[in-house]
């Protein structure tokens, strides 16, 4: 669908299309995307919305900074807010949710190569948001993201106490070198596990 905007004619995925081919399948990049002014709707996650509803099965992208609950972790990791939100019931809404996990380092060749903006984009992309540590920090974000849900879909699936849990803990010891009675020795430093 081709929209006219500022003299510019720009090209929007055109869902009444989708809807009226009726595929089983409609494969639609960037879920997070807004759509340009004078579009059907706003965001392009409500247009999956209404090829869902139709029946059509979906598969899409996002990045993970897009996951509206993590906007304000996001937005602390790498000082950038970012406006172009997904909201997470439609991840947990998914049937399946698969991570293509990337390192930053392949992630800064891509952008350099011009894979992911143009040209005139790349060098305040590598300096602002791109940064190693900042995509270290998302890729990190992202794998917990996705274990976090496989535990609860293990959870709810797994009869009562056969569940095994392996969620991370965290152990705390304290070197206490005063005199504390333990296993019935007196005047020793006993290491104390909180």
């Amino acid at each position: 669908m081709e929209i006219l905007r500022g003299g510019l004619m720009l090209t929007e995925m055109d869902t009444d299309a989708i809807l009226a081919r009726s595929p089983q399948l409609a494969l639609v990049d960037e879920l997070a995307h807004t759509n340009v002014p004078g579009s059907p709707r706003e965001k392009r996650y409500q247009d999956v919305e209404v090829i869902l509803a139709a029946g059509i099965d979906v598969y899409s992208t996002m990045n993970i900074q897009h996951l509206e609950s993590l906007n304000d972790l996001v937005a602390r990791i790498t000082g950038v807010v970012v406006r172009e939100r997904v909201p997470d019931r439609l991840l947990e809404e998914a049937d399946e949710v698969v991570v293509v996990d990337v390192t930053p380092e392949t992630l800064q060749e891509r952008l350099i190569e011009g894979k992911i903006y143009a040209p005139q984009k790349v060098q305040e992309s590598l300096s602002n948001f791109f940064q190693r540590r900042n995509l270290i920090a998302l890729r990190e974000l992202a794998l917990r993201e996705v274990a976090d849900n496989v535990e609860e879909d293990a959870i709810a699936c797994t009869p009562g106490e056969k569940f095994c849990n392996i969620h991370e803990r965290v152990l705390q010891c304290a070197y206490l070198p005063i005199p504390i009675r333990y296993n019935c020795c007196v005047g020793e430093p006993a290491l104390l596990v909180i």
